[in-house]
């Protein structure tokens, strides 16, 4: 039966607004809800609370300069190690996305060398609308055998593959090897979108009072770059909806009803210009 290692990079605390730490919460409550329990999770960085043994912390200074040496000392410790040489395959998730309960499930005897979604699970936080989406690339959350996860690639910049372009680098190293796809209706994970999202630009950085509805058009203009937001029917994620309701009412002191359903349309022309955009980003 596999096991599985989590990598996680928490948020710096000096960075965390109340929603982050909301977020945080619903991550924590995705993993100690899988229903396959054999698993652990390495923390990098600033630590936060949580009752649960699987749950290991390392220290990782917030310094850009030397971000990649800081790692690869964590990755060589002997307490990353340890928890390392018990895992079959690896998983790097966001503090603040969501994974599905039954994945792991699913996969305690796979033997493939890479588990991910065709299709892209997104959640805007401020409407609560779950959309999929179809991508030429592996999502950067996917399931890696370790031997894989862990190779040294020729892109001297990445410290090996996990670290690198998932968008590129890991369709090349994986096109000769045994690539699964999750089905549609049970996506590996869902990524959760607001305004405090880093890809966003961070339009609110801190919990300081805040009018939403004066960035809401360059929100929107974001939100824009993931494709026509159709809503889907049903998801393992639906029973996260409450949690992420009443982490964005609590933050924004908004109630539900600012959806992105009433927003002014995007036409077809600039959703495909949106669209372009993002893959010259990814080039």
């Amino acid at each position: 039966m596999n096991h599985f290692l989590f990598i996680t990079h928490s948020t710096p605390l000096a960075k965390r607004t109340t929603l982050r730490n909301d977020l945080n919460k619903i991550y924590i409550k995705s993993l100690v809800s899988q229903t396959y329990k054999n698993f652990d999770v390495a923390i990098l960085g600033d630590p936060f609370e949580v009752n649960d043994h699987r749950f290991h912390f390392f220290d990782l200074p917030d310094d850009k300069t030397k971000i990649h040496q800081n790692i690869q000392d964590i990755l060589s410790s002997s307490r990353f190690q340890e928890l390392l040489n018990k895992a079959n395959y690896i998983v790097k998730l966001d503090d603040d996305d969501i994974i599905s309960p039954y994945v792991l499930e699913k996969l305690k005897e796979f033997t493939g060398d890479v588990y991910f979604d065709e299709y892209h699970t997104f959640v805007d936080l401020t409407s609560g609308i779950i959309t999929q989406q179809k991508r030429n690339w592996i999502a950067s959350t996917c399931i890696h055998k370790k031997e894989h996860a862990f190779s040294s690639i020729s892109d001297k910049s990445a410290i090996n593959l996990l670290y690198s372009d998932h968008s590129k680098t890991w369709h090349e190293y994986y096109k000769d090897k045994i690539k699964v796809i999750a089905p549609k209706d049970h996506p590996v994970y869902l990524r959760v979108l607001s305004p405090t999202s880093i890809t966003a630009g961070r339009l609110i950085q801190n919990d300081s009072k805040f009018d939403f509805d004066s960035i809401k058009q360059q929100y929107y203009e974001y939100l824009a770059l993931f494709g026509n937001w159709n809503k889907c029917l049903n998801t393992d994620f639906d029973i996260y909806l409450p949690d992420l309701k009443n982490a964005w009412e609590n933050f924004s002191q908004k109630n539900w009803e600012n959806p992105i359903l009433h927003r002014k349309e995007v036409s077809l022309v600039q959703r495909i210009k949106n669209k372009i955009k993002t893959i010259l980003k990814r080039m």
